[in-house]
């Protein structure tokens, strides 16, 4: 049985068998809506493939809801999630990267914040794409 791919990594296979790809990180712990909305737009223009949203563990809540809004509303580029921890998850993402971090001495960074984020992953509908 194969997979069913969502929306986002399926955009994101079929222009890998035709080029590389440039996704553009904004961390909203360092940048506000307004700005994060004029780089979105700009990384459009300029043939960016996705925006990736997070790295902080500090950049949650209506912090991080307030810049994938300005996001999507300036860009019609995938907005996927790149959380630092189960706090890093906004419910206005296409999708989310979902991954352990095998590098961490603390199993929680390992699979229990994995564990915690995915049932507000699956409520949103927010789609996850596994990474290794």
């Amino acid at each position: 049985m194969k997979l069913q791919l969502g929306k986002v990594e399926k955009y994101i296979h079929e222009k890998l068998k035709k080029e590389k790809l440039h996704f553009v990180l904004l961390d909203p712990d360092d940048v506000d809506p307004e700005t994060a909305g004029k780089i979105a737009e700009m990384s459009e223009k300029i043939g960016a493939d996705a925006i990736m949203i997070g790295g902080s563990t500090g950049a949650e809540g209506e912090v991080l809801d307030d810049v994938v809004r300005a996001i999507k509303e300036s860009s019609s580029l995938p907005t996927i999630l790149f959380p630092g921890s189960h706090g890093g998850i906004s419910r206005y993402a296409d999708a989310i990267f979902f991954m352990s971090l095998l590098n961490s001495r603390n199993p929680f960074f390992i699979t229990g914040a994995q564990a915690l984020g995915a049932f507000q992953v699956k409520r949103y509908g927010i789609e996850p794409i596994p990474m290794a």
